[in-house]
């Protein structure tokens, strides 16, 4: 039986087990969270009875940011006419659905072609550019074909979002990156999201707040990640961690959450 929303969105990849076992799978971003509901409302509302990738697609391009909507932009493509022709295909289905809703055979093979995506890059997170790799690569359904027609292909796609991701995440050897523009304080918030995701996965107790934070004059240090958890009305600031750039960043989260339990034990 095919899953639904819930399923595909999964919980968030977790700080691994300590015998070494093989790594989580990608985790969703809160971003891609909220496209994979908003899919499963567009697909309701046509009167579908799943959720295809022209949903999926469609969700993708109504929230109007995301490296996905941003590498479809860079390549030429007028994403308002694309999000129209998709509202009008969407609009021939019957009445509205209630109800959850599945995804089809199609969507599904997209998200598991988009975590392979995901992991070809060697990240931890799930994103809506991975989700767009996955469409293409997937080579059907309206999502598809919808891209096909702009004239969006997987290798030109594939090759802007590395572009995009180079031009976001900064090489180690670059002491002194430049501020960081949109796209770079997405990924960041990628990154915090995710790191929200472990927190609130491994101390469900606590209400934890986690900030992202780009300090371009900090020599070597630019990216950082402050924890703090809160109790009652007593805020308490727990540790920022530091990296040279964002994909260390990222991979630093299960330490960042092994230090974070280790203050919470010592209090």
């Amino acid at each position: 039986m095919r899953g639904g929303i819930d399923d595909a969105a999964g919980d968030a990849p977790g700080p691994g087990e300590p015998d070494g076992g093989p790594p989580a799978p990608p985790g969703p971003t809160e971003h891609l969270r909220r496209v994979l509901v908003a899919a499963e409302h567009e697909a309701r509302r046509a009167g579908a009875p799943s959720v295809d990738s022209g949903h999926l697609l469609l969700a993708m391009l109504k929230t109007g940011s995301g490296a996905g909507v941003r590498a479809i932009e860079d390549l030429g493509v007028e994403t308002a006419a694309l999000r129209e022709g998709l509202t009008r295909t969407a609009a021939e289905g019957g009445p509205p659905a209630r109800g959850g809703l599945p995804l089809s055979a199609p969507a599904e093979r997209a998200l598991d072609l988009a975590r392979e995506e995901a992991r070809a890059l060697d990240h931890t997170y799930l994103g809506t550019e991975h989700l767009l790799l996955g469409i293409l690569r997937q080579g059907e359904g309206p999502g598809y074909e919808a891209l096909a027609a702009a004239g969006v292909g997987l290798p030109a796609a594939r090759a802007q979002v590395r572009r995009l991701l180079e031009e976001a995440l900064p090489r180690s050897a670059r002491r002194y990156p430049a501020p960081g523009g949109a796209l770079d304080r997405e990924i960041l918030e990628c990154i915090a999201d995710l790191a929200t995701d472990h927190a609130k996965r491994w101390f469900p107790e606590k209400v934890v707040e986690i900030e992202a934070r780009h300090e371009a004059g900090l020599p070597g240090t630019p990216y950082g990640i402050m924890i703090r958890w809160i109790e009652g009305r007593r805020a308490r600031r727990a540790l920022v961690l530091w990296a040279p750039d964002t994909t260390s960043l990222r991979r630093s989260i299960p330490r960042l959450i092994a230090l974070l339990a280790a203050e919470m034990d010592g209090e």
